[in-house]
């Protein structure tokens, strides 16, 4: 329930591609993660809980928590830049007002 996930950002990330290649880039990236994800845990897991118990997990969680805020800070980044991302809820409200 409470897992790093990208689902409300996803037309954010999407929109970063480019326009002609936006369909064959996300739709590889999603097929090489359902795969990795599905030989990971079919093969990798069950070896890693074995012979070092719960810290078999924590060598997978860590490094996809890292690449998850690696990804997330670099899609802020560019949104600042793009100057489509408010730096606090201030500036959030005013902007929703301004767009009402």
């Amino acid at each position: 329930m409470f897992r790093p996930s990208d689902f409300p950002a996803v037309p954010i990330f999407i929109k970063h591609f480019p326009i002609f290649k936006r369909f064959s880039y996300t739709s590889w990236l999603f097929a090489l993660s359902r795969v990795s994800t599905h030989i990971l845990t079919s093969f990798g897991l069950i070896y890693l809980v074995e012979w070092f118990g719960f810290f078999g997990v924590l060598m997978l969680m860590t490094p996809m928590s890292l690449g998850f805020a690696f990804g997330f800070n670099h899609f802020k980044k560019l949104e600042q830049e793009a100057g489509n991302y408010p730096e606090n809820r201030l500036n959030m409200s005013r902007s929703l007002r301004e767009a009402l």
